[in-house]
């Protein structure tokens, strides 16, 4: 007979090896843990084997498949649950890894595993530019449809349709500053596309440029499961004041979105991410907001090809969070690497305890979002006492970002 004792140890031995990132111990442990539920299975079926002969009628055949079929589905469903589980853990993931033999002879005989590891990229989702025209220059400035003049030049020359709004802030030049989203941008190059026409155009002066808001990504590419982003989830760093934890979905013409809170499940929560849902921190609007989903279509809602599909992290900063630093357009790469450090991941501490690994493998929750220090000396932990920066993939992440940084 399996206890749920035995079974729940063998899932540690089954974490524990995955964590160790042994594939030899690995294979082993999932073996054992396969035995143990196939004898579970066995012991559930109370010895009710499928058993016909031929005075075995038509009707005791059927409730006999039907009981089997049953069977065969909790433990089937048991796997889902699991699954799922471990692919909630951000320790059950390599990044911008390749796995090779470790028996040196298959090596030098020319064998590999095929295997693709998940790539990292960092890239600017959309930024708005504020620029100020020049009314000696810019004949329709104070006319009302000034946005429409600039929208359809820009969109003329550049071929993308471009969003362009009149500034609401409060900055003593109404009517004269613009601000403009710019999606799309991969190089300096795409940057000063732009900007040189606002210059020629329009007489706006490039150090007067600033961005008022901006919002950054991380695209994992090749990921295996969409659980990553549960994983992704429960290992960044959200700052401590974060909260509107929420799922939803946008369908057009369906008066039934609804924003629903995250769910505590990771077999849940993969169900939804399966299904393009999308998952928000804090209000929207907000100066420091974050979103985890699938990314499936472009900036027009338009279908990717499937070997441009990723999983997406993303946050968006506005204009009170960039007033901390300087956000003039030619300090770009010192706000890219400023934005960035908000998208900072964490891991499960190796010496916690049972308690705590099963904590962190059955529930989705925010583990790694920063806590308020209440301590009075001056040695500061912002996170639980169960978690720690997780460096390998931070140190991934850094690569990402100085290659993007490199492009402006």
């Amino acid at each position: 007979m399996t206890t749920s004792i035995q079974l729940n140890r063998q899932q540690e031995a089954y974490y524990d090896a995955i964590a160790s990132g042994n594939q030899y111990v690995i294979d082993t442990e999932e073996a054992v843990l396969f035995e143990l539920m196939l004898h579970d299975l066995i012991h559930n079926s109370s010895n009710k084997f499928f058993k016909v002969t031929d005075k075995t009628s038509t009707e005791v055949e059927y409730s006999l498949l039907d009981a089997y079929q049953s069977r065969v589905q909790v433990n089937a469903d048991a796997w889902k649950v699991l699954e799922a589980e471990i692919m909630s853990d951000i320790s059950t993931y390599e990044f911008e890894q390749n796995i090779e033999f470790k028996n040196p002879k298959l090596f030098k005989q020319g064998f590999s595993i095929r295997h693709t590891p998940i790539r990292i990229k960092a890239v600017i989702d959309w930024l708005d530019l504020s620029f100020e025209v020049n009314p000696t220059i810019c004949g329709f400035t104070f006319k009302k449809n000034a946005r429409s003049f600039i929208k359809s030049f820009l969109t003329a020359k550049t071929g993308t349709k471009h969003y362009v709004k009149l500034d609401e802030s409060d900055i003593n030049q109404a009517g004269l500053l613009f601000t403009i989203r710019l999606h799309n941008l991969s190089s300096k190059k795409d940057l000063l596309k732009v900007t040189h026409l606002l210059v020629t155009q329009y007489g706006a002066d490039p150090l007067k440029m600033k961005i008022a808001n901006i919002e950054l990504s991380l695209d994992f590419y090749n990921a295996p499961n969409r659980g990553l982003l549960s994983a992704l989830h429960k290992s960044l760093k959200y700052i401590s004041t974060a909260d509107n934890f929420r799922i939803y979905k946008y369908m057009q013409g369906d008066s039934r979105n609804k924003l629903t809170p995250v769910p505590k499940s990771p077999l849940a929560l993969l169900k939804l991410f399966n299904r393009d849902w999308c998952m928000g921190v804090n209000p929207k609007g907000a100066p420091l907001c974050y979103r985890l989903y699938p990314k499936t279509t472009d900036s027009n809602k338009q279908p990717l090809p499937s070997n441009e599909h990723r999983l997406r992290v993303e946050v968006t900063l506005n204009h009170e969070v960039l007033k901390g630093i300087d956000n003039h357009l030619s300090n770009l790469t010192q706000i890219i690497k400023s934005g960035f450090k908000h998208l900072t991941f964490t891991e499960l501490n190796k010496d916690v305890s049972s308690e705590d690994k099963t904590d962190y493998r059955e529930q989705i929750q925010p583990f790694g979002m920063e806590q308020k220090n209440t301590r009075k000396n001056r040695n500061k932990r912002t996170l639980l006492s169960t978690i720690k920066t997780h460096a390998k993939l931070n140190k991934i992440v850094g690569k990402a970002v100085s290659n993007l940084c490199r492009k402006f």
